[in-house]
Formats: structure tokens, sequence, C-alpha cells
């Protein structure tokens, strides 16, 4: 299946979200944050999509209310960049839109 024009977008996030730092690699705090992925993939792959799509509804939420990525991520400075301005929160729930209507699945 074909993702639509924002794909860029999604694989910068995904990027944005593997790019770990030195300390965040040593236990236990990179347990902590493989839980906190393989958490987030088991409610949307896109490696997986036809099986862990999520729910359109609760990833527009999310994206809208601003609770990803979480406060604590940004913690003391840290992945400053992982910030999404309303222009591209905005092109990411379009995007997600169209990438669920392409599957045939219908969502919130």
């Amino acid at each position: 299946m074909r993702f639509p024009k924002n794909r860029w977008l999604v694989r910068a996030l995904i990027v944005l979200g593997v790019a770990l730092l030195a300390f965040e690699r040593v236990a236990p705090l990179s347990w902590w944050i493989t839980e906190h992925v393989d958490d987030g993939r088991a409610a949307l792959n896109f490696s997986d999509f036809s099986r862990h799509h999520g729910d359109l509804g609760d990833s527009t939420d999310t994206i809208s209310s601003g609770s990803m990525p979480p406060s604590y991520y940004t913690w003391l400075g840290l992945h400053s960049n992982a910030q999404l301005t309303k222009a591209d929160k905005q092109q990411l729930i379009d995007g997600l839109r169209k990438t669920y209507a392409a599957a045939g699945i219908k969502g919130g």
C-alpha cells in the first residue's frame, strides 16, 4: 500500500523517535524506552498497518491535543526538535485520514 504525500513527515517523526541519546541506551532507562516504543507500535505500526492500524480518532486526538510527544520526552531540553508546529500537526492528521481511507479503514 502506498502512503499519501506526507509520507516524509511520518518518516521524519519515526526517525526523531528512534534517535536515542547515549545515556538513553543504558539500562534501566533503555528498557523503559523500549517498552514505550513497543506499546506505541502495538497501537499504530506502519510496517504492519493492516493488523496494527489503531483507531483513527485516537491518533488524531493524540496529535491535536499535543500529548505526543509526551512532555517527558523533551525534559531538560532534550529532543527539542520533536515539537510539531500547528501546520505539521494538521498535515499529519490529514495524511492519517487519507491513509486510513486508502486502506478502507473507517475511523473517527
